[in-house]
């Protein structure tokens, strides 16, 4: 599962599903793409997706990365 916010991935979308998938007994693997800090969340909206890794192409790289266990 490959969960992507535009905001910080901690307490967000991520931590929740992992949570789930954790009191459920599951080992499904979850990587959560977003925001890893506060310094990378300044700047114009644009600026902050490609400084944090989160255009299209990134999001396309990382799940085709998992996909095919190239990570």
């Amino acid at each position: 599962i490959v969960t992507v916010e535009d905001h910080s991935i901690y307490g967000g979308l991520g931590s929740i599903v992992s949570e789930i998938i954790a009191r459920h007994g599951s080992s499904i693997p979850v990587t959560c793409m977003g925001l890893k800090g506060f310094a990378e969340g300044y700047g114009s909206y644009e600026d902050v997706k490609k400084r944090n890794g989160l255009g299209k192409s990134d999001i396309f790289e990382m799940t085709m990365r998992l996909a095919t266990g190239a990570m």
